[in-house]
């Protein structure tokens, strides 16, 4: 069966296109092809089968919410640096492979989360990840990745723009807390050691949330290094929590800067997160959890 599909590339992906659109008419598939920055304006406007992701996490989540929007499902091909989410999901890193994935039209229904109703499918933080990824951005160019990171790590510490003083609900228990870094996975994150975080499952139908807890300055330094390069904080310094339902409201902070599969964006405050199980249907190598 023909299947017609639109794919929607990252930046970084253009130089793969060629090779992209090969191997779609190797495998009999039908698809036009767009730059990422166009997905919001064409998604809705295309009688296709399946929308493609075709980059990194950022473009996942980008054509992730499209397909939530319009209940279409979603396909990935891995061209990113992490790849979080295909890696979670097993799928193959390389193109053809991943395209194969496609024509062979086995789905799987996962779970995705929101904050304001806005999508992510991997994490959502506050706190020392987004404040330093703010200011990194915003000297690299001139002074290069690296040293923009220890700039924006010391600046973040120094100026203490990290803690917040938040009261959280989650589900029907409130509490209050000052922390410099809330974590909140789409699914039960495996936070041990110093690898990258992974989830055994996208279909366990909570949200985790990690609040870190400490506040020694040693102990800051190590989680902010671990945001910087994306790996996980060592669990002994965070307390974790499981729900549906997360609500997080600020003292003083009517707006506050928030990570969702590591794009940033402002959001107004309260932030209110949710679980939507089985929200999403993604092309997959792996059996269903019915045949499994």
């Amino acid at each position: 069966m023909s299947r017609s599909c639109a794919v929607f590339y990252s930046p970084g992906a253009k130089a793969t296109v060629p090779k992209l659109k090969k191997y779609f008419q190797t495998y009999g598939l039908e698809a036009q092809f767009f730059p990422i920055a166009e997905c919001q304006r064409r998604a809705s406007g295309l009688a296709v089968d399946v929308l493609v992701a075709a980059g990194g996490d950022g473009t996942v989540n980008c054509v992730a919410s499209e397909g939530y929007r319009l209940g279409k499902p979603l396909a990935v091909i891995p061209l990113g640096t992490l790849n979080h989410f295909a890696r979670d999901m097993g799928l193959p890193l390389t193109l053809p492979e991943a395209v194969e994935v496609v024509a062979q039209g086995r789905t799987e229904v996962v779970d995705l989360a929101t904050v304001n109703d806005l999508v992510f499918l991997n994490n959502s933080s506050i706190g020392l990840y987004t404040n330093i990824v703010r200011v990194r951005e915003r000297l690299e160019r001139s002074v290069g990745k690296w040293p923009a990171a220890l700039a924006a790590l010391t600046t973040v510490l120094y100026r203490r723009a990290h803690l917040y003083d938040v009261e959280l609900t989650l589900d029907d228990q409130s509490f209050h807390c000052k922390t410099s870094l809330l974590f909140v996975g789409n699914n039960y994150y495996r936070l041990n050691g110093f690898g990258l975080p992974s989830r055994d499952t996208l279909w366990d139908g909570k949200l985790q949330l990690y609040v870190l807890r400490t506040k020694r300055i040693d102990r800051l330094v190590i989680t902010a290094f671990c945001s910087i390069v994306g790996k996980r904080p060592p669990e002994k310094y965070l307390t974790r929590y499981t729900g549906a339902k997360l609500k997080v409201a600020f003292t003083n902070r009517p707006k506050t800067w928030v990570s969702r599969d590591g794009e940033i964006s402002q959001c107004t405050t309260p932030l209110s997160y949710a679980l939507h199980a089985g929200a999403v249907t993604v092309y997959t190598p792996l059996l269903s959890r019915s045949s499994a």
